[in-house]
């Protein structure tokens, strides 16, 4: 019955559920370090499988502080001026009057604040042209409409100013096409550098269809410092960098050729729906003028061929998407609570280069997750082979006259104690820096997966075969019988401890772990007292080995050792 029990303690990897909660609040405490707040301890293990990163690019992949470039003013003839870094006194005017955002509030709309700012150089006060102007009636941004209008009273009647994308409102302006046709061009002229620009109009009235041209208005957002790092370091890792925005197609493809991403394949919001009947939406690599209904739609996609997502978004519009992808995540500058409601993961300085260093922890604590998975089961299987093994050996042996078993109750817990304690959690404390350089593990893989089920049966087999062959053969290298099971006893021990290293070993040799050698030294101190200590000997059941037993007992551990290190081949894990 006490056999029973202590195997039934030897098979049941019960130290499994503390070291996973606590590698996994330990890579929780290693993010908030880099400013990656966590609220699902869970999405710390499924960051490490991520395929695809769909991000925005304003503020993520770009500082999100716009900068008014240059303004193109109407020229007498309604066609485009020369562009200017300042522009006149009009055309701010009616931009600032044409704008949602309030000149005195501390959040302001980053493109709204750059107007506001190069507005305020140019001597023309934001707050003073709001409230020398009756503002009547107005109509809030939309991406639906893709513009803003501000009616106000004039002295002939109302006047309406309009801002917005140049493809919305030059359909609605009465010029001739030769006119339109040059502003398009000088609009295509601004976004293929990468700006986002913006038309400013006017209209007596407000029936919103016979506008005439202020003039464009180019900002500049540059990309984020080490943004572009970022997005190298996410494509040698096997993954996909996906960019949504809602400028310019232009923008955005110039925006992505400076993140490295010259070869991207382009979409707008509007061919979303023709591509996921075609099936090919996961072939885009770059999202323009697209609304952040459709990022649900991303995501969805990539999901249904099997990809982990991780998404991100700072909009009460994001929140499905976010609650949709394998690992949401929220902006904690600029980001709604809706949207940090619904996310795994918060980035308190919204930088893509957190959320790439966030993956690369989660992919540091799903490989140490594994490595102890490795180690302990096939330690507890060498445990239960050996002695089942003998078991049922001496049982047939014998013809069931008795049974002989190598190890005691107590021998068994010892062993427990001393490998599947301390040297076991040390290995969460593995760090593994080229880990960026490997494929992400399938989200959805069983974390017994077959590269681990061929660690574990192999090593598993490996040294409880060792065992029992130091077991049998012991009277036979003129040893006393008696202290078998001690040879045993130390044979399994010492072989579970050098089975640590190459479980540690997945494709690539983790970092020096001082932990972890303490945690071995403490674990050799311990079982060295066991042994010298008389009272400890006598409760493990133990007895005095000859010196030259200690040879073979170091042979056996050292051909565990070495057969391990020739079994890696098989037991690595195959790339698709």
């Amino acid at each position: 019955l006490l056999l029973a029990v202590a195997l039934a303690v030897a098979a049941v990897p019960e130290g499994l559920p503390a070291v996973v909660t606590g590698a996994l609040a330990l890579g929780t405490q290693r993010m908030a370090k880099r400013n990656a707040v966590v609220r699902r301890l869970a999405a710390v293990e499924t960051l490490g499988s991520v395929d695809v990163i769909a991000a925005d690019k304003t503020g993520t992949l770009t500082e999100n502080r716009m900068r008014l470039q240059q303004i193109v003013p109407a020229a007498a003839d309604g066609r485009p001026g020369d562009p200017s870094p300042k522009g006149d006194r009009a055309l701010l005017e009616a931009a600032v009057l044409a704008s949602d955002g309030d000149p005195e509030a501390v959040r302001v709309d980053p493109i709204e604040r750059a107007l506001f700012d190069a507005a305020s150089d140019q001597g023309v006060s934001p707050a003073d042209v709001r409230d020398a102007s009756k503002v009547l009636d107005g109509r809030p941004f939309d991406a639906e409409w893709a513009f803003v209008r501000a009616t106000v009273e004039a002295d002939n009647g109302e006047v309406s100013y309009y801002k917005g994308a140049p493809e919305a409102l030059l359909p609605r302006c009465e010029i001739g096409e030769d006119a339109a046709h040059a502003w398009r061009r000088q609009a295509d002229d601004l976004t293929a550098d990468g700006a986002r620009v913006l038309m400013v109009a006017k209209e007596d009235g407000r029936s919103e269809h016979h506008l005439r041209p202020l003039g464009l208005m180019a900002f500049h957002d540059p990309p984020r410092e080490g943004a572009r790092e970022s997005v190298t370091s996410v494509q040698a890792a096997g993954a996909r960098m996906i960019m949504i925005t809602g400028d310019h197609p232009n923008t955005a493809k110039a925006i992505a050729a400076g993140l490295g991403l010259p070869h991207a394949t382009l979409a707008t919001g509007q061919d979303v729906a023709r591509r996921i009947e075609d099936g090919t939406l996961t072939d885009v690599d770059v999202f323009a003028r697209t609304q952040p209904e459709r990022k649900l739609d991303v995501v969805n996609a990539h999901q249904e061929e099997g990809a982990a997502v991780a998404m991100t978004g700072d909009g009460v519009n994001d929140a499905p998407a976010l609650r949709k992808a394998d690992v949401g995540v929220a902006m904690g500058e600029r980001g709604s609570d809706v949207a940090r409601e619904a996310a795994d993961l918060v980035l308190l300085d919204d930088d893509i280069t957190t959320l790439v260093k966030a993956v690369e922890e989660g992919r540091n604590v799903a490989a140490n997750l594994r490595a102890f998975v490795r180690f302990l089961f096939a330690a507890n299987l060498a445990e239960v082979l050996a002695v089942s093994a003998a078991v049922v050996a001496s049982w047939f042996a014998r013809e069931g006259g008795g049974v002989i078993v190598p190890l005691t109750a107590s021998q068994i817990l010892w062993i427990n104690l001393m490998t599947d304690a301390l040297p076991a959690f040390s290995l969460a404390l593995d760090r593994r820096p080229e880990l960026m350089q490997d494929p992400p593990k399938a989200a959805r893989a069983a974390l017994l997966s077959p590269a681990t089920q061929r660690f574990v049966l192999l090593n598993g087999l490996l040294l409880a075969g060792v065992s029992l062959a130091t077991y049998a053969w012991w009277p036979a290298l003129g040893f006393p019988p008696e202290a078998a099971s001690t040879g045993v006893f130390f044979i399994l021990l010492l072989g579970q401890l050098t089975l640590i290293d190459t479980a540690r070993r997945e494709r690539r040799r983790p970092s020096a772990n001082r932990f972890l050698r303490a945690a071995l030294a403490v674990s050799l101190l311990l079982q060295a007292a066991a042994y010298l200590t008389p009272a400890l000997r006598v409760a493990l059941d133990l007895r005095l080995l000859p010196l030259a037993a200690w040879p073979a007992v170091a042979a056996a551990v050292a051909l565990v050792w070495a057969v391990s290190h020739l079994l890696k081949p098989l037991t690595r894990p195959r790339v698709s």
